[in-house]
Formats: C-alpha cells, sequence, structure tokens
C-alpha cells in the first residue's frame, strides 16, 4: 500500500467518523487533534534547540580541555 493509499485510507475514516459523530464532536475531535500535533512540534523544537545546546557546550568543553593540554605548564 503506498502512501496515497493509506492518506485516503485515513482519510475515509475520518470522514465515516464525522457521519457518526455529528459536526460538534468532529470539530472538538479536530480541535483536539490540531492542539496536539502543534504541542508535539513545539517538543520536538525544544528538543532539537535543547540538544544543540548541550552538543555546542560538549564542544567546547573539548576544546577547552585541549587547549590546556597544549600550554606548556610554567613555574613561577
Amino acid at each position: 500500500m503506498n502512501e496515497l493509499e493509506t492518506a485516503a485510507g485515513v482519510a475515509g475514516g475520518l470522514s465515516a467518523q464525522r457521519t457518526c459523530w455529528g459536526d460538534e464532536d468532529y470539530s472538538r475531535f479536530n480541535s483536539v487533534l490540531d492542539t496536539t500535533r502543534n504541542k508535539l512540534f513545539q517538543v520536538m523544537e525544544a528538543e532539537t534547540a535543547e540538544g544543540q545546546e548541550r552538543l555546542k557546550l560538549a564542544q567546547e568543553t573539548q576544546r577547552a580541555t585541549a587547549a590546556q593540554d597544549r600550554l606548556p605548564e610554567v613555574d613561577l
């Protein structure tokens, strides 16, 4: 089954649910679905930004450690 057939099947299922639930229930269902989808995108974006920050911090720490290892020790 390809993506178009899958999408058509899902759309058909939602159309059938609409007739069984009534327009008001379908609107509430769509509202919950939209809210959930938006929250998922926000979480994914936050995780990506957080992951990038952690990676940046780890790279800076590695560079600082490498720089300290390269500096000659000077006795005063």
